[in-house]
């Protein structure tokens, strides 16, 4: 699995890019306690229900993944540009 995070501005900032396997959450306490730190960090716009081991919400049904990382890569943009890459 590869996740990318980052923005789309080209001259600020740091993109990731995240190798590793990805397994699906279902364990319902765990999934609890991650929707509770959406809300707690991102505010009641992020706030899901916990049903048959999936995230609902207003949009509906979100399955949820962990990511076991392997290799991130990192790029730095803007004075200095840069690029490094982590190995776990």
């Amino acid at each position: 699995m590869v996740l990318t995070t980052g923005s789309g501005v080209l001259d600020e900032g740091l993109d990731l890019v995240v190798e590793g396997e990805a397994a699906r959450v279902t364990d319902e306490d765990r999934l609890r306690a991650l929707a509770a730190a959406y809300v707690e960090k991102y505010g009641p716009d992020w706030r899901f229900e916990v049903r048959d081991g999936a995230f609902v919400g207003d949009g509906g049904t979100a399955l949820v993944f962990a990511v076991a990382p392997r290799t991130v890569f990192g790029f730095a943009k803007g004075e200095p540009f840069g690029q490094t890459r982590w190995r776990f």
